[in-house]
């Protein structure tokens, strides 16, 4: 194989791949907004007019204050905890705070599936069914943010 040839399947492969790359990045993306913020998610979905996203930047806020005094809770719980590694070894008080941390975790958990139902109550009727399928995408909207770190 002389040069020329060589360099004509080269530019070809690399026009060929290129194509493909453009045909993936355009019609191989799911059709959702990966910048968008979960109160912006819920929002469109949701199709909540003007009174209804007041309404709802309200429950966030109280939500967030809910969420963020169980966070100090949970925090102090586990700090205490942690302590007990420098003294010796209580099955009783570990088990104490361990049952202390889950309970906290559970309150958590209660108070986001309270908060989902009273983004529900604010739904009118012929938005229940966008809440119904809205539901089934609640835990891929809510997740934390990039995938866990590996550990070496």
């Amino acid at each position: 194989m002389n040069k020329q040839k060589f360099y004509k399947w080269l530019i070809g492969g690399l026009v060929l791949s290129n194509i493909v790359l453009i045909t993936f990045l355009i019609l191989g993306k799911p059709h959702h907004r990966p910048h968008q913020s979960p109160r912006e998610v819920i929002i469109e979905k949701l199709h909540f007019d003007d009174a209804q996203i007041k309404s709802y930047d309200s429950l966030i806020t109280q939500h967030q204050e809910v969420i963020s005094g169980y966070q100090t809770l949970l925090l102090n719980a586990k700090n205490e905890l942690y302590r007990e590694l420098k003294k010796p070894e209580d099955g009783l008080t570990r088990d104490y705070l361990l049952q202390k941390i889950s309970t906290i975790q559970r309150e958590i958990e209660l108070a986001h599936f309270m908060h989902f139902l009273d983004i529900k109550k604010l739904c009118r009727k012929e938005q229940q069914s966008d809440f119904l399928q809205l539901t089934d995408e609640f835990g891929k909207i809510f997740r934390p943010a990039g995938p866990p770190k590996k550990r070496n």
